[in-house]
């Protein structure tokens, strides 16, 4: 289904998972409005993507795709999983916003990531430029269990 698809729907039953192919714009609000929280919906392609949020407290996770994500003023919780190189922008907003780092090797160089002021990693390995490093770096907390391997900590 495409994002434009989806945004046309005023309700939708007996639908489970959605996979989202050719790019657009997706509204998290009419996603919730829909019942189509996180785990109920995924980005399938390489397309681009862009991610609106809410006041609220917003759950995204990247799987696919060149994705653009914006939140609001809530206490936001971003998921990289089922990918390695994630493409795009992450502004998290304002609020007391987690990104979690749960799949393989994650390679983050290509995300601009801003609003964030906790990062979970439980990945194999994670990779960032150097100025992310020094930006980010400090957000980092390895999860209970963890051996990813992290050059800079």
């Amino acid at each position: 289904m495409t994002a434009s698809q989806l945004a046309s729907l005023s309700n939708i039953s007996g639908v489970d998972f959605i996979k989202l192919v050719n790019g657009g714009n997706i509204e998290l609000s009419h996603l919730a409005s829909l019942g189509l929280t996180t785990g109920k919906f995924a980005i399938s392609d390489e397309s681009t993507y862009l991610v609106n949020g809410t006041s609220d407290k917003d759950t995204f996770t990247f799987t696919k795709g060149n994705v653009s994500v914006t939140t609001g003023a809530g206490d936001d919780e971003l998921t990289i999983d089922a990918t390695s190189v994630v493409n795009g922008t992450l502004d998290a907003g304002e609020g007391n916003d987690t990104f979690f780092i749960v799949s393989g090797d994650v390679d983050l160089s290509k995300l601009s990531v801003t609003g964030i002021e906790k990062i979970v990693v439980s990945s194999n390995s994670l990779s960032m430029s150097q100025s992310q490093w020094d930006t980010l770096g400090g957000l980092i907390e390895l999860s209970d269990g963890a051996s990813t391997s992290l050059p800079y900590l």
